[in-house]
């Protein structure tokens, strides 16, 4: 089937196999998301043992750079195949050694899982331009992959939180294992190149160049068109300030609104609507609604939505992260949409995953600085910064605007 076949009429059909396996990778993901944690807390009686494994989770976002050589190097569609793949591999041996009080093998399938759950996502990202019509359905078929991806991760989560107190672990990992095979054999109809890719890095660094010289030029190439360079420190800037409202809103409910940690549940299935209402509504308005809108717009909301939060009124509370949840869905779809349509093709496994891995590095700063500044200060202060530094944010998200002549998916891409 010819390419010109497959985007007949704008009609993006390519996408269809693609958000199919996109959703079954995050319904067995967010499964066992939920469900790990809890066995390990269960097995082990350790609050340390349940920190350890959500920093395993963060790990492989801090080798980005590596993924995005992957990417780059081989066929998509094999990447997008393999990373499910894998992922149903790693879970099996819990079959065997769930409920002996072996803690080992959860934390390589947390690990693992995390690291072909990340490679999955970029190479999913890398791979929407080579399914879509053209630069101007960008927006939508973010917004419809997003759509989809949110559906999925809130059903996963919630299909744990009900059957974890009923089922044995044994059939949830069953259940997880199925759904990444079956990731991979949807994956399989995904419409893109089966041969190897061109090498980027020869053209890049030069033939004279060493390997290294020839790698660092093309991470430097994959940031060099300035919109995307802007994006990628956006994002940076963007999850500094998030940092310490994901990793202590918790403590601040308890300790500064008197709310039973418990409320934390409710913070979260707000937060989830408001993803899933804003791709709903992209996916609808997407030919009227640029990137170049969302950006500015998406910042301005999320400073907005740290001042809401702390009103210290539980329903003002849970309505500021419904706008956290707006906000954040359509600064994803904004930020994709320009990486896509200014960065080099060639390179957009590197872009991703370095914009993944600027982000994780100022979470995880932010969180640390935080944490330490918490007993003298208090949060409230820290919260407020976070909301100036966001609103600092809407402002730099304008320059980027300005930047991309002020149509988001209208100006020309990098050089392909």
């Amino acid at each position: 089937m010819s390419k010109a076949t497959l985007k007949a009429d704008g009609h993006e059909r390519g996408l269809l196999p693609l958000a199919a396996s996109a959703v079954l990778s995050d319904l067995a993901e967010y499964l066992l998301y939920v469900a790990l944690p809890v066995w390990v807390l269960k097995q082990s009686g350790s609050v340390g043992a349940v920190g350890l494994a959500f920093i395993l989770r963060m790990l492989p976002a801090f080798g980005g750079p590596f993924l995005g050589f992957i990417v780059d190097r081989y066929p998509r569609r094999l990447l997008l195949v393999a990373s499910s793949a894998a992922r149903t591999l790693l879970v099996l041996p819990l079959l065997a050694t769930i409920g002996r009080g072996l803690l080992g093998p959860m934390y390589v399938a947390i690990l693992g899982c995390a690291l072909f759950y990340l490679l999955f996502g970029i190479t999913r990202r890398a791979a929407v331009p080579d399914l879509v019509s053209g630069k101007e359905r960008l927006a939508w078929a973010n917004s419809t992959l997003g759509l989809a991806g949110s559906l999925a991760q809130v059903a996963g989560a919630s299909l744990a939180a009900l059957v974890l107190p009923h089922l044995a672990p044994v059939y949830v990992v069953g259940g997880a294992a199925a759904g990444y095979l079956l990731s991979a054999g949807s994956a399989v109809l995904v419409p893109l190149e089966a041969g190897p890719r061109r090498q980027v890095g020869r053209a890049v660094g030069g033939p004279s160049a060493g390997e290294g010289t020839r790698a660092f030029r093309s991470l430097a190439a994959a940031l060099a068109h300035p919109v995307v360079l802007g994006v990628v420190l956006l994002i940076f800037l963007e999850m500094l300030a998030a940092g310490p409202f994901i990793a202590y809103q918790i403590v601040y409910l308890e300790q500064d609104m008197g709310l039973r940690p418990e409320f934390f549940g409710y913070l979260f299935s707000s937060q989830m609507l408001g993803n899933v209402v804003m791709a709903a509504i992209l996916t609808r308005a997407a030919r009227r609604v640029t990137p170049a809108r969302l950006l500015p717009a998406a910042m301005a909301g999320l400073a907005l939505s740290s001042l809401v939060f702390l009103s210290r009124v539980p329903s003002l509370v849970l309505l500021s992260r419904v706008l956290v949840g707006f906000c954040v869905t359509a600064k994803v779809i904004a930020d994709d949409t320009l990486i896509q349509t200014f960065g080099d093709r060639r390179l957009l496994g590197r872009t991703f995953s370095l914009a993944g891995m600027s982000g994780a590095i100022s979470e995880v700063a932010s969180i640390a600085l935080a944490g330490r500044l918490i007993p003298g200060l208090g949060l409230r202060p820290i919260y407020l910064v976070c909301a100036v530094l966001q609103a600092a944010g809407a402002a730099g998200a304008l320059l980027i605007v300005a930047r991309a002549g002020g149509t988001g998916a209208a100006a020309r891409p990098a050089t392909v």
